[in-house]
């Protein structure tokens, strides 16, 4: 869904009659743009415009959207020992399925961020105690409508536990806990 008019002034910092504010005017690009991203955007261009109006100003934000970006392929590499499928469970972002049914493959920066981070924790979980996940490597269609990713897993050493101790417990054997 795209953001209404009405969703946008309900969040604008600024509104007609307040005492204009330089930086508010810049949060406000800033959300207007971060909005537009979250929403596929990723090469929008919002610009604020100052005019002289009356006994005060207009601003004025530009916006040029651009093509609404969509994944059309995420491949993994580097990852040995963990199955594509349990890297893509724990993931927001997907690539765009036959038709679209599944998913349509829009795709926000602020999701692969987070993805990247849940996907280190992952293979961690797994024994993979010095993993690091990146993007390393991003490319566009000509028209800019659709990307692919290409995800590095560097899962390093498995580790296993080889002893495991309760030191200091007095009220309870080791045995028994």
């Amino acid at each position: 869904t795209h953001p209404t008019k009405k969703t946008v002034s309900d969040w604008l910092h600024l509104h007609a009659g307040d005492l204009y504010n330089a930086y508010l005017a810049d949060v406000d690009r800033n959300w207007i743009e971060t909005t537009y991203k979250k929403h596929g955007y990723l090469f929008v261009a919002v610009e604020a415009r100052l005019e002289p109006s009356g006994e005060g100003v207009a601003l004025s934000y530009l916006v040029q959207e651009g093509p609404q970006v969509r994944l059309e392929e995420l491949t993994f590499l580097g990852n040995d020992s963990i199955e594509e499928i349990e890297l893509l469970e724990h993931m927001k972002i997907k690539a765009r399925t036959w038709l679209g049914l599944a998913y349509d493959g829009t795709f926000d920066p602020a999701d692969l961020e987070g993805d990247m981070t849940n996907l280190e924790v992952y293979c961690r979980s797994k024994g993979f105690l010095n993993a690091k996940v990146w993007v390393s490597e991003t490319s566009f269609s000509e028209n800019k409508e659709w990307m692919r990713l290409k995800i590095r897993v560097d899962e390093g050493i498995r580790f296993r536990a080889e002893r495991i101790q309760i030191v200091g417990a007095t009220l309870f054997t080791e045995e028994y806990l």
